[in-house]
């Protein structure tokens, strides 16, 4: 990571967290219609998949974030 700055990585995580928060939310909206049963367990999956990534990029930001102030002490 040190090619490139910590301003564009800590940019680049947080606007990609924001696409998948904004996908997940695209997502429940098309979910509230009926569909048959197969294709509701493919939306949970989906959703499943989705929540999972944003928490893991919640965690990775913050322990960057956490490195970089362990850095500037």
């Amino acid at each position: 990571m040190p090619a490139v700055p910590y301003s564009e990585i800590m940019t680049a995580l947080d606007q990609h967290k924001a696409n998948r928060r904004d996908h997940l939310a695209q997502r429940f909206k098309t979910a509230q219609k009926s569909f048959p049963e197969h294709v509701e367990a493919m939306f949970d999956f989906s959703f499943t998949m989705l929540t999972a990534e944003i928490d893991w990029l919640s965690k990775f930001i913050r322990q960057l974030e956490a490195k970089d102030d362990e850095k500037r002490l």
